[in-house]
């Protein structure tokens, strides 16, 4: 995609207002402006401190100028502090950036694309790089932004005041760095613990989602994803933020501290009587000392930025060729306009579903004879064939996830309107469906709470057996109330992690359920009675049987269960 298009969908994001492009400006356009402001204090605290103390009497004036002092050096240690706190919030923002523009490009992308990406390498990009790129790059380069201006107004300040006493800076940095490095050691520990433990939180999670990538997709959980990754990650960056304001802050006090020292040292000296010529000597020694040791550290922060950028520039090019790749994908998209129309009206607009002359290598029974086939709007489809024969490799090309050596997939809607396949007329039920560490009814329906449909949800997953099948079978009465009552308490239930506190069963009818809910025309099953006890597999082949009547069922089994049910069975 050409820059300007990539440049017109940020403005856009930035216009929209509620993402990471707006609060990054905004952020950003606060943390210049403190640092600017932190720099015009200094400029004027250390251009008028030898006046100031060469000027000591006890009038009126110099009281004014004394407190006046003493304000300003407190304000530019306040303001120092939210500089440094908003150059770790920018920090954050920033960061975040590409990762939710990563996410966005994924999600409209081409459903081949997603189907040929390695979820390694999505997980890479979306925590390792992206951690790295907020803690090697973007974090030193803003800290690199802050020096520099600073060191402006500080080191002009210095040549205000006297260019030939600028070596008196030399005498305060050993002490200086002493205390830097016994503030910051044992916070800074604590800090490297919980850097290690978000990590892991968002390593697990991270690995979870990109493994899961094509469910991910087809049912659009891309805003969820983000819910849950998005804290994770921020307080991962939030704590290494933490870090840097930790480790700069104790330096920064110490500076300050000598400056409002100073300050009071001049208060005091106006009941004393000292010598004019000793007051000017100590005014620019006093004055120079400061300017020079924060120039020196400034300095020392500006390389090792500088450094840290050019060191791990790898990753910064790294996620921009991620990001490049994923808006090449857009683009191409782009230019085949029907699949950025909103599709949910499609659904029930599905006329065909047209399987047309495929060959693929992951199929090896299609090299020989191509697959034809023509599925009418509702009813059932077998694949059936041996282990690696391809079926689940077909069902991925019917995903639009495999691109297939030859032929196409197509919709024929009404009035024979012929299109390519959308990932918003198919619903997918894996034989390892993604499940979130959330209630039951949201793993199903994938709404919010006050989103979903209560009625079609116990409808749906009683049809899909989301219940106790020895408490089914116990009931006396199964009328609504008491099957609805049954469903209800299953769907209490805690899933866990990725469904841990589940059973394999329970997750395969989970996921029928999602699919059914969905209310997409095209449910492709993949082994769905698969590991399903005697009970709940009649329970669930009936419920397909019955649901074929509105439904194009694209079943991958071994079984010959529904072999009477099918309308067409296609043998690999």
């Amino acid at each position: 995609m050409k820059d300007n298009k990539k440049l017109n969908y940020i403005f856009k994001e930035i216009q929209r207002g509620n993402n990471p492009f707006n609060f990054a400006l905004k952020r950003g356009l606060l943390f210049v402006f403190l640092t600017l402001l932190t720099g015009s204090l200094d400029f004027w605290i250390i251009t008028n401190l030898p006046s100031i103390i060469n000027n000591l009497d006890l009038s009126i004036k110099s009281d004014f100028l004394s407190i006046k002092f003493l304000l300003i050096s407190i304000g530019a240690l306040f303001a120092r502090i939210f500089a440094l706190k908003q150059l770790t919030i920018t920090g954050v923002f920033l960061s975040e950036i590409s990762n939710d523009l990563n996410l966005r490009f994924i999600s409209l992308s081409d459903s081949k694309y997603v189907g040929n990406v390695n979820p390694d390498y999505v997980r890479i990009q979306l925590l390792n790089n992206s951690y790295d790129l907020h803690r090697y790059i973007i974090i030193p380069s803003l800290s690199a932004i802050y020096s520099i201006i600073l060191s402006i107004f500080i080191s002009y300040a210095a040549i205000v005041v006297s260019p030939y006493l600028s070596i008196a800076l030399f005498l305060f940095l050993s002490f200086i760095y002493s205390l830097i490095f016994y503030f910051s050691k044992n916070k800074y520990e604590k800090l490297s613990k919980r850097l290690d433990n978000d990590f892991s939180k968002l390593d697990f999670q991270t690995r979870e989602y990109s493994e899961n990538l094509k469910e991910i997709y087809l049912y659009n959980m891309f805003d969820y994803m983000t819910r849950i990754i998005k804290p994770l990650r921020s307080n991962l960056y939030s704590t290494f933020s933490s870090t840097v304001f930790h480790t700069r802050l104790p330096r920064h006090l110490i500076e300050s501290a000598i400056v409002i020292m100073i300050a009071f040292v001049v208060i005091f000296t106006q009941f004393a009587f000292v010598p004019i010529e000793i007051k000017g000597l100590f005014g620019k020694l006093f004055a120079l000392g400061i300017a020079g040791a924060r120039i020196i550290i400034l300095l020392s922060q500006i390389f090792n930025s500088v450094v840290n950028v050019k060191t791990y520039s790898h990753y910064l090019n790294s996620g921009i060729d991620f990001n490049k790749r994923i808006f090449n994908e857009i683009n191409k998209k782009n230019e085949e306009k029907n699949n950025f129309k909103n599709s949910s009206s499609r659904n029930n607009n599905i006329h065909k579903l047209v399987i047309n002359s495929i060959q693929s290598k992951f199929i090896a029974a299609s090299q020989k004879n191509p697959i034809n086939l023509e599925i009418q709007n509702q009813g059932i489809v077998l694949i059936k064939g041996p282990s690696g024969s391809g079926k689940t490799s077909l069902l991925n090309i019917l995903s639009n996830f495999i691109i297939p050596d030859k032929g196409k997939i197509s919709i024929i809607e009404d009035k024979n309107f012929l299109r390519s396949i959308h990932k918003n007329d198919i619903a997918y039920a894996s034989q390892y469906p993604l499940l979130f560490e959330d209630d039951l009814p949201f793993n199903i329906s994938l709404e919010p709470k006050d989103k979903i449909n209560l009625e079609k949800l116990l409808k749906i997953s009683l049809s899909t057996g989301c219940f106790d099948y020895g408490a089914y079978s116990k009931l006396n009465n199964k009328n609504k109330a008491n099957l609805y009552k049954l469903v209800s308490t299953f769907l209490k239930k805690d899933v866990g992690r990725n469904g841990a506190k589940i059973s394999g069963g329970q997750r395969k009818r989970i996921s029928l359920a999602r699919a059914l809910y969905s209310n997409r025309k095209i449910i492709l099953l993949d082994e769905p009675t698969a590991g399903l006890d005697s009970n709940f597999e009649e329970y669930i082949l009936n419920t397909i049987k019955k649901e074929s009547q509105k439904y194009i069922f694209v079943i991958s089994t071994h079984i010959d269960k529904l072999d009477d049910f099918a309308k067409n069975i296609i043998n690999l």
